[in-house]
């Protein structure tokens, strides 16, 4: 065999035994973006022929991923993937006793390595929670702590929202809570401290929607976000027990040949029509979370309807020959004839609420289609037409 080498113009093979039949040492990792790992390590091999890198992922199997010169000290691993961990460890490899035959030196340490994360809030899905977050796009790399998760969100009362997570991480230096509201561009920061998983939110306005999301911080970096929740403040109680005073202006009677009546409303707007007769409200119908809301009494007293406030429940009862409607503020069902329905089965956000001046406001199209009204729906003009047919 050493004829055959020397034939090729070879050296005579260095066995195992010749060398020092250890192994590379005091291996180490270190995440340099979202797809990149180098590793640095200790030369204590002597005639190896190469180095072999070996890696897993997560629990799964070593795999060979690269073989490096002798003498080398350091490899990068390219292409893999964003916040992902990796585990590695290397070994020497020597000439075999003959030329065809190799022999394997022992493995250095394992080590761990967590690739960087590239953290991107993407728009959500029109109707969507996350739509509200939508356009706000954050592309950065940075080692972040875990996420925390599981972040829930509950009403207390019309000025307190709490908030509730589970932390994740075992490094973060604080949290910090964004709390967004409609029509208020940048979010409201809240900070509280490492390893404290609940926030009373307090000095909110009634009835009112507030959006949350939760992120770990340390002085390397943030976590992603936690999911998104929202919740409403419960409406304000009215200021006394009784029925809401009477409104301004005449009160209309209903048409006397049971014929039909025509109301119409206009969004933000207080004056309204009852057939010809122009009136004055002491509030106005508006649009929330795309539902139009109008003050009950100005329907009912225009059909002839009764309408009864019970302040000890938050109960309003409209009564209408032998219909019979129960709403209560805040409240996402109601009876109809007896019969619990939702107001908006496909929004469970739609309630009746309380208004300046202590008018209740209630969703229209379920009350008047429960009282056998028509209605119809301008966008140009911003207004709500309702037609009672009457008996006639």
């Amino acid at each position: 065999m050493l004829a055959e080498h020397k034939r090729f113009g070879l050296e005579p093979p260095v066995t195992i035994s010749d060398a020092v039949a250890d192994g590379p040492f005091d291996l180490k990792g270190e995440a340099l973006s979202e797809s990149e790992i180098k590793l640095t390590w200790t030369d204590r091999a002597q005639n190896e022929i190469r180095y072999e890198i070996e890696r897993k992922e997560k629990s799964g199997n070593y795999s060979i991923v690269a073989a490096v010169d002798p003498d080398s000290t350091e490899y990068c691993d390219l292409g893999l993937s964003p916040s992902t961990m990796y585990t590695y460890r290397i070994r020497a490899i020597y000439s075999g006793p003959d030329f065809y035959t190799e022999n394997a030196g022992v493995y250095s340490n394992e080590t761990p390595v967590t690739t960087k994360i590239r953290m991107a809030i993407l728009p959500g899905k029109p109707g969507s929670i996350d739509d509200f977050w939508a356009g706000q796009l954050e592309d950065v790399s940075l080692n972040f702590p875990d996420a925390p998760s599981e972040l829930k969100a509950t009403v207390v009362s019309d000025t307190q929202i709490d908030l509730a997570w589970t932390d994740n991480s075992n490094n973060e230096e604080k949290f910090v809570i964004e709390r967004g509201e409609d029509g208020k561009e940048e979010p409201t920061y809240l900070e509280v401290p490492a390893n404290i998983t609940s926030y009373q939110d307090k000095g909110l306005e009634p009835g009112k929607i507030y959006y949350y999301r939760v992120k770990a911080f340390t002085s390397l970096g943030c976590s992603a976000y936690s999911n998104n929740v929202w919740e409403k403040t419960a409406d304000p109680k009215p200021a006394a027990e009784s029925a809401p005073s009477p409104p301004p202006g005449p009160v209309v009677q209903p048409p006397q040949d049971n014929g039909k009546t025509v109301i119409k409303f206009y969004i933000g707007e207080p004056l309204y029509y009852v057939n010809d007769a122009i009136l004055n409200m002491d509030t106005v119908p508006v649009i929330k979370s795309g539902r139009t809301f109008i003050p009950i009494r100005y329907l009912t007293e225009a059909i002839g309807a009764l309408n009864e406030w019970d302040g000890k429940e938050s109960k309003i009862t409209v009564k209408h020959g032998d219909l019979l409607i129960e709403l209560w503020i805040g409240r996402k069902t109601a009876f109809a004839n007896g019969k619990e329905v939702p107001i908006d089965a496909a929004d469970p956000r739609i309630t009746p609420f309380i208004a300046p001046p202590g008018r209740t406001l209630i969703p229209l199209r379920f009350v008047a289609e429960n009282l056998g009204c028509d209605v119809e729906w301008d966008p140009v003009s911003s207004e709500v037409m309702i037609t009672y047919p009457g008996s006639g």
